[in-house]
């Protein structure tokens, strides 16, 4: 044990100084920038694939600016939500097109050259790298890791049955495969033949430990992780023995200086002296030394949404408070791997009553709570457990001799295999839930009362990329709304499943979206949308007439950064998780905030405005 302790405490997080940081100063404001991965190619120059924008950006050795490729389109050159980008042993880029399920091969300056796989299409692929003749490209939903020739020749797949959900992949000299599960939090090493050969890492925060690792990078022996959940490069020996590691949770909002937030990915330059960090949430790409890297300063803070538990709570004993449950909500925390019960009542202090939850493969436990849909009369809770591919019901108790009050007792009570990777949820008044399930581009109706499906809803045809990623459902069960974030609408169906209408285009006016990534509908026939890359909601009427925009961009409570999802709570309330600030918010549903509250399970002052 004191071994063990001491290995710990010569790995302690460090500060490592960026040599620079890049952003997009030339981007249009309408389109901001999303990194999700980078890649060095020839000359020192940097390419960034831009997931909000649907292009390739092209950064000099000195980061300044050199150039930039890509638009929205199914065509050949055009890119929707591209996740990847490597450079290839003649300097070709190629450039993970997930909403259009391919790869894509550019010369160095953006011509379009050809693209893959012939035989299918890929399903929404994270990542895509290039280690000498193979390209690597991990598949999350199906589970696998696809390997293809430089031009696109089938080699091999790594299969369902040994991988949880592949983000990352990489290779060394030797030809084994180092592939990042996210959702087994680990670290798995293959043969050049797919033969698995050994894993390392869990979910958790000690060195070694991972919360969702993103992408890889193979450089002169070693294997960097970019470990997102923990705000974190890792770097590990062939055989997993941690041999460094830097970065940590900002201090205050945006800031960066070598702290990193949600980091996606890394990239080293060919000769090693450089490795690039991605960023999404952050809007930046950090550049540092690392071949002849220096020690860096050891860092034992807490990033800014750790030190807001530690501030006192403030309650107003004289504010009102509405009877009953009215004012109880759920929420699922991907970073806590629970669900949290939260009384939002307006003017006092939003409180967590109850958890339930935390990692593990168990009856009660979770990994990646992506959505919950909450029944507040019977304190009934359906929660998407995407990692396990199923759907847990949870039960918050009643107080004893108090009919209106929930206690602090939260129990799991059954689970149900999906049959595939679950995401949003959503209920109506008469006992249906609706579930969403992104890579079929369907939506399964199920009844209550003892989960037999009763439909599913079905695209109808639509014209260029498509990606299903928010849903609501009308309390009275007669409309569904299902939010296309690559199609920039709204789509429409009748209790039947039929479509009945679409609404939506792309662009930053008050109608119109960047991302619609979630969407609730309320009692007054409202339907509300969050945009994921302005950072706003938007709401209409229930045939799609804009009726105000509400919140925006910011790291303030009422602001939002990268919102995850909204749903409507009490009457007349909205919660949406705000995931880039680390915090709950409440919202009326004429867009003024009414408190917010970290999900944790430590209050703030709520109070409306």
């Amino acid at each position: 044990m004191l071994s063990l302790v001491v290995l710990l405490a010569a790995q302690d997080p460090v500060l490592l100084p960026p040599v620079r940081e890049i952003g997009v100063p030339d981007a249009h404001a309408e389109s901001p920038l999303e990194p999700r991965s980078s890649a060095f190619g020839k000359g020192g120059r940097l390419y960034v694939v831009d997931a909000g924008a649907h292009r390739v950006l092209i950064y000099g050795a000195d980061g300044r600016s050199a150039g930039a490729w890509g638009k929205f389109g199914a065509a050949p050159g055009e890119l929707a939500g591209p996740s990847g980008v490597a450079v290839g042993p003649d300097g070709e880029v190629f450039v993970a097109d997930a909403g259009n399920g391919r790869v894509q091969i550019f010369d160095p300056d953006g011509r379009f050259l050809f693209q893959f796989p012939k035989d299918e299409p890929l399903v929404s692929p994270a990542d895509v790298s290039v280690y000498g003749d193979r390209v690597f490209v991990p598949e999350p939903d199906r589970r696998r890791v696809r390997v293809f020739g430089l031009r696109g020749e089938p080699r091999l797949t790594l299969g369902a049955e040994l991988l949880g959900r592949p983000t990352g992949a990489a290779a060394d000299e030797k030809g084994d495969i180092y592939v990042a599960d996210a959702g087994a939090h680990r670290i798995q090493k293959f043969k050049a033949d797919g033969a698995p050969l050994t894993s390392w890492g869990a979910w958790g925060e000690p060195p070694g430990y991972f919360r969702r690792p993103g992408g890889l990078a193979w450089s002169a022996g070693k294997l960097l992780v970019a470990d997102s959940g923990n705000h974190r490069i890792q770097v590990f020996d062939a055989d997993g023995r941690l041999t460094r590691l830097w970065g940590a949770g900002p201090v205050r909002p945006g800031q960066g200086g070598g702290h990193l937030h949600a980091p996606s990915h890394v990239a080293v330059a060919p000769d090693g002296a450089f490795a690039a960090v991605a960023e999404p949430v952050e809007g930046r790409v950090q550049i540092f030394p690392y071949r002849d890297a220096p020690p860096g300063t050891p860092w034992a803070g807490l990033p800014w949404w750790e030190r807001m538990h530690a501030k006192p709570a403030i309650v107003d004993p004289a504010a009102p408070k509405p009877p009953g449950l009215s004012a109880l909500v759920a929420v699922a925390d991907r970073d806590s791997h629970a669900v949290f019960f939260v009384d939002v009542t307006e003017n006092t202090v939003s409180r967590v009553i109850a958890r339930a939850g935390g990692y593990g493969p168990r009856l009660g436990q979770f990994n990646d709570p992506v959505s919950v849909a909450f029944d507040v009369k019977s304190l009934k809770a359906w929660v998407s457990d995407a990692g396990h591919r199923r759907i847990q019901l949870l039960a918050l108790a009643r107080v004893p001799g108090r009919p209106f009050e929930a206690g602090s007792d939260a129990r799991a009570v059954a689970a149900w295999d999906f049959g595939g990777v679950p995401g949003a949820l959503a209920l109506d008044a008469r006992g249906r839930l609706y579930a969403l399930d992104p890579a079929k581009a369907e939506v399964v109706v199920f009844d209550t009362k003892d989960m037999t499906r009763l439909r599913v809803l079905r695209a109808p045809a639509l014209k260029g990329p498509s990606r299903w990623d928010g849903l609501g459902a009308a309390p009275d069960g007669k409309r569904v709304y299902v939010a296309d974030g690559l199609g920039c609408r709204v789509l429409v169906f009748d209790e039947s499943g039929a479509p009945v209408a679409e609404w939506g285009r792309r662009g930053a006016e008050p109608e119109a979206f960047l991302r619609p990534g979630s969407v609730a509908a309320d009692a007054a026939g409202q339907v509300h949308v969050l945009d994921v890359l302005l950072c706003e909601g938007k709401t209409f009427d229930a045939d799609g007439r804009f009726l105000r925009r509400w919140s925006g961009p910011g790291p303030r409570p009422t602001q939002l950064r990268a919102p995850a999802w909204i749903a409507f709570g009490p009457p007349d309330h909205l919660v949406v998780d705000d995931a880039g600030n680390h915090l709950g918010q409440v919202f009326r549903t004429d867009g003024r905030s009414a408190g917010f509250f970290i999900k944790a399970g430590f209050p703030l002052l709520g109070g409306g405005r």
